[in-house]
């Protein structure tokens, strides 16, 4: 009997433990229903973000296709000059970086992606057009190399947008238009933010280096590490110059551009690098005074927070003098052609005009037309730039 007895004692000690962990593996397991509709939203996001990463590639070849047609044999690079260091590694590296991206940005969510083709795309379109204001008898743009430089490009692009994110989570919580980062949400850690960020960089000097040269590589990196040291660990939260000396990063694009094309920095590429470093106040200042409120919220010492909005309107006029001054220096110096500078000066005749304007009457209807305008403004004289050296060569 005391046999059958401790043999019923533990029947039941093992029942009591299967029916523990069958208990503990239910609690453990997760729904089903929130498994399907988890992947169901990252499908949808895969359909969202594909065209969003192909955009700059698009772009980049749409482009290219234009001015082929338009402007001839300045694509094509004579018999007698070395060949691009370009081969079938360069497609593959395309491939990789744009599949290791879109998987990355899944992880990251939508916000991430409408930030990083933002910044991508205005940083992609300064390089390109600072390949073709390079290109001269001796320095041609193959299809090989603008592709290659459009994607490594954008990919160092979004890699400094990424680290942002990490360092300015804190802050980013207390201003309408970045509080739905996904650092800030924590819908991505920390951790993985910087992963993806390094991988893209990675991926952009790898790809610049092996399609370019050394330089470009080296010019896409040094941006980088200005605008994450110098301006948002330096700067940003410290003084009202963040914008002013900070602004030399988003300057960067055109000199990787053109020495891709050159795989050296002449005098034009510095001027390219000085119109977009004096225009840069007045773009980002406008725009300070439409978020005025939102950075004294985050406590960043933005110039209209810390001086009030005249001295704003008073320096943002400033250096809409400065950048007019610096953009018709090439023709001064004969790097450009009349047609740039005409257009240079109807340009920046409207420039000034806003900037005039809002100076005498502080508004947000005129700050937000000076704000958007300035980025036409930009656009169009690099573009303008480029076809004059066509024509005059």
């Amino acid at each position: 009997m005391i046999d059958n007895w401790q043999t019923g004692d533990a029947r039941n000690r093992r029942a009591c433990y299967n029916l523990e962990s069958m208990s503990a593996t239910k609690q453990e397991m997760p729904d089903i229903h929130l498994i399907a509709d988890e992947t169901e939203r990252r499908g949808q996001l895969v359909l969202h973000t594909l065209p969003i990463l192909g955009i700059p590639v698009v772009v980049a070849i749409i482009v290219f296709i234009v001015l082929r047609v338009t402007l001839g044999d300045v694509l094509q690079p004579l018999p007698s000059q070395r060949p691009l260091p370009f081969s079938p590694i360069v497609p593959i590296i395309v491939v990789s970086i744009f599949f290791s991206s879109l998987i990355m940005l899944v992880r990251m969510g939508r916000p991430t992606v409408s930030a990083l083709l933002l910044i991508g795309t205005w940083t992609l379109f300064t390089t390109l057009a600072a390949m073709f204001i390079a290109a001269d008898a001796r320095h041609h743009v193959t299809l090989g190399l603008f592709l290659a430089v459009a994607v490594g490009g954008y990919m160092a692009a979004g890699a400094a947008n990424a680290i942002n994110m990490v360092i300015d989570r804190d802050i980013d919580g207390h201003m309408k238009r970045t509080a739905q980062r996904p650092t800030v949400t924590r819908r991505i850690s920390s951790r993985d933010a910087l992963r993806f960020a390094f991988t893209l960089e990675l991926l952009s000097f790898a790809i610049l280096w092996r399609a370019a040269n050394l330089l470009t590589a080296m010019l896409a990196l040094a941006g980088l590490v200005f605008y994450i040291i110098v301006y948002t660990l330096c700067l940003k939260r410290r003084t009202w110059h963040n914008i002013v000396i900070g602004g030399a990063a988003g300057a960067f694009p055109p000199l990787v551009g053109w020495a891709a094309v050159t795989d050296s920095l002449s005098l034009l590429a510095w001027y390219l690098f000085a119109i977009i470093f004096v225009w840069t106040p007045v773009h980002f200042w406008a725009l300070a005074l439409l978020l005025k409120d939102d950075y004294a919220e985050a406590g960043i010492p933005m110039l209209p927070v810390v001086l009030g909005e005249r001295v704003t309107v008073v320096q943002i006029s400033l250096y809409a003098v400065l950048t007019t001054v610096i953009s018709v220096l090439p023709f001064v110096q004969r790097q450009v052609g009349p047609l740039y500078f005409v257009a240079a000066l109807l340009l920046n005749a409207a420039l000034l005009a806003q900037s005039f304007q809002l100076c005498r009457s502080p508004s947000r209807p005129r700050a937000s037309s000076l704000f958007h305008y300035s980025m036409v403004y930009l656009a169009l004289l690099f573009l303008i730039m480029a076809v004059d050296r066509v024509i005059r060569m």
